[in-house]
């Protein structure tokens, strides 16, 4: 399957995520099946790349195991912050 592009995507986690969460509560899902997300922090060094692997109508969810979509730059805790694609 093709990685997927959605110009100008923009949305809000709905809770807090942990590093060990690999299910990702958005308010808008992205179009894309599968796609790259940046969850994205006031400080730069604290923005994350997630790669998720399918959604739902209300999250995106990161394949497990090792190599899993969380964790490109370096796990974080989020309380709410903008996600872009």
């Amino acid at each position: 399957m093709a990685i997927g592009h959605q110009s100008f995507y923009q949305t809000a986690l709905t809770s807090g995520i942990t590093s060990g969460d690999l299910v990702i509560p958005l308010d808008t899902v992205p179009t894309p099946s599968e796609g790259f997300l940046v969850i994205e922090s006031t400080v730069e060094a604290k923005r994350e790349i997630i790669y998720y692997t399918s959604k739902d109508a209300t999250t995106v969810t990161c394949p497990s195991g090792a190599g899993n979509g969380r964790g490109y730059d370096v796990l974080q805790q989020y309380l709410t912050y903008r996600v872009q694609q």
